[in-house]
């Protein structure tokens, strides 16, 4: 396992779509970068989730799609 195919997993293992294979794990328990990279990620996902988009105020989406046609 490369950190290369490592990083292709990261975001969707924080984001809990996916769980680790065996691999993909013990390659994040021995690579310090790899572990710190989905560390960030994880707190990236606690922070967006603890944080929703506000609300579009009324009428915005009818403004847009005036503005662009």
């Amino acid at each position: 396992m490369t950190c290369q195919h490592a990083a292709e997993f990261i975001e969707a293992i924080a984001a809990d779509e996916i769980q680790p294979t065996p691999e993909v794990r013990a390659h994040f328990e021995t690579c310090p970068s790899c572990a710190a990279a989905l560390a960030a990620a994880v707190r990236l996902e606690g922070l967006l989730a603890a944080n929703p988009p506000p609300l579009a105020p009324d009428g915005f989406v009818k403004q847009v799609l005036q503005r662009a046609r």
